[in-house]
């Protein structure tokens, strides 16, 4: 098989497991809900997962040098569906906690092997098309798994969590079977796991970021963080508010992702490719980052069900954009060698916005529902300050 058919069976393999991914997004709140906890417990969740998400990343992407990457995608597609059937099965927040504590360290493995599969097996002149590629599938794809996801906790939340699982075990075996690499491995023999460990430490990570971390380059993480933050805040809320004060159902959910995939990937395909092709990637995201500000700010005034759900319509999509423009400014920057240290510390820095952000709406929210968006709003302003300052001149 040739690389290139390669790419269509990992792409088509990836839209199968953002669709599994996603099927639990949309039956969170009304677990919660109906486990009787707390209105934190949203955000609570959402951020376990992404702290040990931040913690392994680094992990993740080191043993991505030593051992082929199909190995590791698979080992986090089982860990993650066995996590998810924990999940299900918690009844009391503790337990919850540690389910999303292990969900984060394997989803971690997987979205950072994707980026260094992409990266190091994709030539020079693919990359930021695969990047983009990366970046649609997973928004679009995404976006039609909360909606089935969302139909079927109609019938039975359980039954959600149960056929999730039986899919992301099944992609892992097919990322397996597909997935081959082209470059060798820098690999100690036996890999030595305790030693990665120590190496892989992620706050160690931010000093061993000094190889390849300039100015500019920290600006561009900083705009990575905040639109992350701003995304997260949004995001977390926006879920939980359509069932907890509109009280509406979990197909609800699933069906404005749905519309929120359909908009992605007809502005991915067309907007954002015309974008990368014209290297006007630092300017759209400027523009696309003072829109977040705009809409986000929007939401803490809207009452009426119908303005609400159009304007986080219109966000989802405005970020969704957003991702596949930064991911490229960062690797047109990357040099070669180190490619996966920097898709790693990339990874982190998303996972360490989205900690921050959940913690934001979950806290928030119990003391002021519309709170959360206000100061999404502001994350969204601190980045499109640090475009501003960053991007605007000079094009690195």
């Amino acid at each position: 098989m040739s690389r290139k058919s390669r790419f269509r069976f990992f792409f088509f393999i990836m839209s199968v497991f953002c669709l599994g991914a996603n099927f639990a997004h949309p039956v969170t709140p009304a677990l919660i809900k109906n486990l009787g906890l707390h209105d934190y417990m949203f955000g609570v969740a959402f951020a376990s997962m992404m702290a040990t998400n931040f913690l392994f990343s680094p992990f993740w992407g080191k043993l991505n040098d030593m051992v082929e990457t199909r190995y590791v995608i698979l080992a986090g597609c089982i860990g993650y569906g066995l996590s998810q059937m924990g999940f299900a099965m918690a009844k009391t927040e503790p337990l919850i906690v540690l389910a999303r504590l292990g969900a984060g360290v394997f989803a971690g493995a997987i979205f950072v092997s994707f980026l260094t599969y992409i990266v190091s097996e994709s030539e020079d002149h693919e990359r930021s098309g695969y990047l983009t590629i990366n970046a649609t599938v997973q928004s679009v794809f995404s976006s039609f798994g909360y909606l089935i996801g969302g139909v079927l906790g109609e019938i039975s939340i359980y039954l959600v969590f149960v056929i999730q699982t039986a899919v992301l075990i099944i992609s892992g075996i097919f990322f397996f079977l597909v997935c081959r690499e082209k470059r060798k491995k820098i690999r100690q023999q036996p890999v030595r796991f305790r030693q990665i460990m120590l190496q892989s430490n992620p706050f160690h990570a931010f000093f061993e970021c000094r190889s390849f971390m300039t100015v500019s380059f920290a600006g561009i993480f900083a705009i990575c963080i905040f639109m992350y933050i701003g995304q997260t805040t949004f995001d977390q809320t926006f879920n939980y508010f359509l069932k907890a004060e509109l009280n509406l159902g979990s197909s609800y959910n699933g069906m404005i992702k749905a519309v929120v995939g359909i908009v992605s990937f007809i502005s991915n395909v067309t907007l954002c490719f015309a974008i990368i092709r014209r290297r006007q990637s630092q300017k759209a995201t400027i523009l696309l980052s003072g829109i977040c500000v705009f809409l986000c700010g929007s939401l803490v005034f809207l009452n009426q069900i119908g303005a609400l759900i159009f304007c986080g319509i219109l966000l989802y999509s405005a970020n969704s954009v957003s991702i596949p423009l930064i991911q490229d400014i960062i690797t047109e920057k990357a040099e070669r060698k180190q490619e996966n240290l920097i898709m790693g510390f990339y990874n982190g820095a998303q996972s360490l916005g989205s900690i921050a952000g959940a913690m934001i709406a979950g806290g928030i929210y119990s003391w002021n529902s519309h709170g959360p968006f206000a100061l999404g709003a502001l994350f969204f302003g601190l980045a499109f300050l640090m475009a501003f300052r960053f991007l605007k001149i000079k094009r690195f």
